[in-house]
Order: structure tokens, then sequence, then C-alpha cells
């Protein structure tokens, strides 16, 4: 009985070390055995990130699951890249970039991440990322109108178009722009 006892917890041994090996390869990336076009976007999609391009990265992965949704490997290294993006948006955020953060919060929002398949995997949702993006949004706006009162028109312009590039609905930076600029036309006409 001994024996059987120590030859079925060596095979479950074995199958666990087995198991955490594929597991870990999953997370590496892809696998040698992966088609070309999935190891050259994953390979690509990691340079991406690694130079600060998270939306081509994010679009890359994207085009690629959409076509290979079964490898394991490729939706591994999708969803560390959204998780990766994320998580640099909040480090720019914490360090009040809000430029910076809302471009990565609207690449992330932009993403089609969350028809993969997978949103419900990951630290967030889309109204974690709205929410950073209206933060975001909020105090630049803020920034702006000190810029605008100050009478630094032009400041105050560059600030919301700021904001523009990332919120582009945003209406009333849009409004504040428009008065802005319409002010600043009626200066320059004045000189």
């Amino acid at each position: 009985m001994t024996r059987r006892r120590s030859r079925a917890a060596a095979v479950l041994g074995v199958a666990v070390s087995l198991s955490m090996l594929s597991c870990s390869a999953m997370r590496k990336g892809p696998a040698a055995d992966d088609p070309p076009d999935v190891q050259k976007t994953v390979a690509l999609a990691q340079r991406s990130i690694s130079s600060a391009n998270h939306q081509k990265a994010l679009e890359l992965l994207h085009g690629a699951y959409k076509e290979h949704p079964e490898n394991a490997p490729l939706r591994s290294a999708y969803i560390r890249a959204v998780e990766q993006t994320r998580k640099e948006a909040d480090a720019v955020f914490a360090t009040q970039r809000y430029q910076a953060a809302g471009a990565l919060y609207a690449a992330l929002l932009k993403g089609d991440f969350h028809t993969a398949g997978f949103a419900g995997e990951l630290s967030f949702g889309m109204d974690y990322l709205k929410g950073r993006i209206r933060t975001c949004a909020r105090i630049l706006t803020k920034n702006g109108l000190v810029k605008y009162r100050e009478g630094k028109l032009d400041a105050a312009i560059a600030v919301w178009e700021k904001v523009l590039a990332f919120d582009p609905g945003n209406a009333e930076v849009k409004n504040a722009l428009g008065t802005a600029k319409a002010q600043l036309k009626n200066l320059k006409k004045l000189q």
C-alpha cells in the first residue's frame, strides 16, 4: 500500500510539474510551434510596449487574437499588454502627468480587448478607464482655466488641445477652446 501511495505521489508530482511548465511557457510568450505570424506579432508588440507605443501593441495583439482566438500564449501576451498599459497609465497618473496618463487610458478604452472575451479576467473594467479619463480631463481643464483667467490664451489653448487629444468628445473643453481661440483672434486683429 505504501508503494502505491509513493508511486501515486510521484505521478501526481510529475503532472503538477508539467502543468506548471505549461503555464510558465504561456506567460513568456509564443511557443516555437506557434504560427510565425503570431510569434512575430507578439515580438513586435513587446517591442512597441518597450518603446512606450502601447496603442500600436494593443492594435497588433487584437488583430492577431481575432485571427487566432484559440492561441493560449497569444491570449496571455494580449492580457499582459493590456495590464501593463494600465499599470503604466496609473504610474504616470500618480506623477500628475495627466495628459500622458489620459492618452494611455484612452488607448485602452479605444482598444477592443473588451470584445476579446477576457475582459472579466482583467484587474479593471471600462468604468475604471472612463473615470480616469474624466479625472485627467477635469484636472487639465481647470489648469487651462487658470491660464485663461491669467490672460495666457495660448497656454490655455495648448492645455485644452491636449485634453481633446485623449477625450475628443469633451463638450466643455470644445466650448472653452472655441471661446479662447475667438478671443485670441480678436486680440490679434486689434494689434
